[in-house]
């Protein structure tokens, strides 16, 4: 039963989770920087019993939200405490332009393009469903970042039938801890 330090951006939605065990099952208390908070229109505190997980999800996160949460976890046997700092800066990842459905005949080269922001600036990740991830340049796929256009674009060169599908985008944001 262990919080984790974290940092998430601003608008964003932040979450804390923490597997908690114990005959009989522990009452669970919520604090923030030393006071008891509750659910309400942004903060859920959600109970996963398959996986005997809580987790503090707070939507729109602002700067306000940043601080030293804590769960007490205590019942006849005893209390366990965990502490983390949560530290809400910077900006949620977002499209400024996302890419657009692409037509091409066999032979020919699909290129598709996004303009995206953030801070700390977001990871751009191309994928064809969810299990191939185009991570480096080869023959048939090109990835690169345009600095005059502030855009990212995927190429697939020499389409074939087997290029058919759907192309998506992610986003990942490395923050420190």
């Amino acid at each position: 039963m262990n919080l984790i330090d974290a940092i998430f951006p601003v608008g964003g939605i932040l979450k804390a989770e923490l597997r908690v065990s114990g005959l009989p099952f522990p009452r669970l208390t919520w604090l923030k920087d030393g006071q008891i908070f509750d659910e309400n229109d942004r903060i859920s505190i959600v109970f996963n019993p398959s996986a005997a997980t809580w987790t503090v999800i707070i939507r729109d996160c602002q700067e306000s939200d940043t601080g030293v949460y804590e769960c007490r976890a205590k019942n006849p046997g005893g209390e366990k405490i965990t502490k983390c700092q949560i530290t809400v800066s910077g900006e949620a990842a977002s499209f400024i332009d996302t890419p657009e459905k692409v037509s091409c005949l066999e032979g020919q080269t699909a290129v598709f393009g996004c303009r995206v922001a953030g801070e700390p600036y977001p990871l751009v990740v191309w994928s064809k469903g969810k299990t191939k991830t185009f991570t480096e340049n080869t023959s048939k796929y090109a990835l690169y970042y345009d600095e005059d256009l502030d855009a990212h674009f995927f190429e697939i060169n020499q389409l074939s039938d087997a290029d058919t599908g759907i192309i998506q985008l992610h986003f990942k944001i490395f923050m420190e801890h």
